[in-house]
Parts: C-alpha cells; sequence; structure tokens
C-alpha cells in the first residue's frame, strides 16, 4: 500500500538567519533523498511569534484554537503525513522554539481535531535517512 506523503520541517535553531549548522544541513540531505516533487514545507520556529505555552489543564481545563502563527503551525502539521523535527542539542536539551512548539502541541490533543500523532526517529541513525 502507496500513500502520498506531506513533509513538514520544522527547524529550531536559535542562530542568526544568514547561518545554518549541521542540523540544518542533516534535514536538508533527508529531504534530497525523498522522492522528486515530493511536498515539503519548511517552517523556521524561532523565527515565528509564537505565544508563550501557559499550562491551563488545572485551571480552564481546555485550551482555545490557535490564532495568529500558531494556528499557521498547527494547519502546517494538520496537513503534514512526516513531521521533521530539525534540532541542534544544547547542553542534551532542545532549543527553547522547539520545546515552545511541544508544550503547544501537546495541548492540541486537547482540541477536537483530526488525531496527531507522533513517532521519534533519531537522526544519528542517519543511514536509514540518507
Amino acid at each position: 500500500m502507496s500513500f502520498d506523503r506531506k513533509y513538514l520541517f520544522l527547524l529550531a535553531s536559535t542562530r542568526e538567519p544568514s547561518t545554518s549548522g549541521n542540523s540544518d544541513w542533516l534535514a536538508r540531505k533527508a529531504a534530497q533523498a525523498q522522492r522528486p516533487n515530493t511536498p515539503q514545507t519548511w517552517m523556521h520556529l524561532a523565527r515565528m511569534r509564537l505565544a508563550p505555552f501557559v499550562d491551563q489543564r488545572h485551571t480552564i481545563g481546555s485550551y482555545p484554537m490557535p490564532q495568529g502563527e500558531l494556528h499557521r503551525l498547527l494547519q502546517a502539521n494538520l496537513q503534514a503525513t512526516d513531521l521533521v523535527l530539525v534540532a541542534p542539542v544544547y547542553w542534551y536539551s532542545f532549543p527553547s522554539p522547539l520545546k515552545t512548539y511541544l508544550d503547544h502541541w501537546r495541548a492540541w490533543l486537547r482540541l477536537p481535531l483530526p488525531r496527531l500523532v507522533l513517532l521519534a526517529h533519531c537522526a544519528s541513525d542517519h543511514k536509514n535517512w540518507l
């Protein structure tokens, strides 16, 4: 069984826009290895105006539908079949834009939307990517 894939690459590096690092390089190599004309959307989390996450599970108990940049990010997630998180590891942690995204992503699971699923694949196992 085959289906059309649509990749969403979320770049989380906080480097200045004119520079790129090893994570970006590896993601671009992975993207080049896909079938020709495979849809790819690239979003730079650090360049988006993502609102700080406020955990409302124990007060209001629900979350409003995202607005602005968060809405655009949610729509990109819903349209993608594959999500690629592109992030350098800073002192064994993720950059803050990725952490903010993941917090919002967790809240989206409580919205009346098609279910979002996240499966992890370690990029260090690059022989399976390239």
